[in-house]
């Protein structure tokens, strides 16, 4: 197992993401990996240091049962770009367990599109048990990313015990936010959990967000015999 914290650390005068991919090179001389936590929360990361990552990812796809993956908490660092490299390399993790992406505060560069990237990824995991996604406070997301999320995780329900997910947009800069499109969506998909155990979802009721629809997302939480 690896893990490697505290890059927020590195220096502002130096090129973080320079660094990583020479860091991210130099651990693909291990014989294996089973366990992998990177956490670059509140670094300048942005894409081309995605590619580091994801070199190193791809590298033990066949090996990581557990990956964590935190890219939270500096402004407009990442992109879509560095999505679509992210789900490339996760959708051949194929025996991947346990799972946490973390992009919580990419405000204005993470849209639906990469969001459908990263799930696209997760629809070739059919063994997962722990799943958590944070896309709080990603200002350009709307219903579709809820969907996309919906339809990549398909194919792990009948194995996930814990879920998280953070979608907590107050503002939605560009669209409003999330509205009972995507609260529908959920609520019509969490009665397919059948072995959850753990269910932790963050979300943000607006004025596009009804009183009925939260009580049917209320009801489909009630309805798992498992929780």
């Amino acid at each position: 197992a690896i893990e490697m914290t505290n890059w927020s650390e590195y220096p502002r005068n130096l090129d973080v993401n320079g660094g990583c991919k020479t860091v991210m090179e130099s651990l693909t001389r291990l014989p294996s990996l089973l366990h992998l936590t990177l956490d670059f929360g509140d670094t300048q990361i942005n894409d081309e240091g995605c590619k580091g990552v994801g070199q190193l990812v791809n590298h033990f796809s066949t090996t990581l049962t557990n990956l964590h993956l935190n890219f939270s908490g500096y402004k407009d660092s990442l992109s879509d770009g560095g999505l679509h490299i992210l789900g490339d390399v996760i959708r051949k993790c194929s025996n991947l367990t346990h799972l946490t992406l973390d992009f919580e505060r990419n405000y204005e560069n993470i849209s639906d599109t990469g969001v459908g990237e990263i799930t696209r990824g997760l629809s070739s995991l059919s063994q997962l048990i722990l799943l958590h996604l944070n896309f709080d406070v990603c200002d350009l997301l709307t219903d579709r990313s809820v969907e996309n999320i919906v339809n990549g995780i398909q194919q792990c329900r009948s194995t996930l015990t814990q879920l998280s997910l953070f979608l907590y947009n107050p503002v939605g800069k560009y669209n409003g936010g999330f509205s009972d499109v995507g609260l529908v969506s959920l609520s019509r998909f969490l009665p397919t959990l059948t072995r959850i155990q753990e269910l932790s979802i963050h979300w943000c009721v607006n004025k596009k967000t009804s009183d009925d629809v939260c009580c049917q997302m209320t009801n489909a939480i009630s309805s798992l015999s498992s929780l």
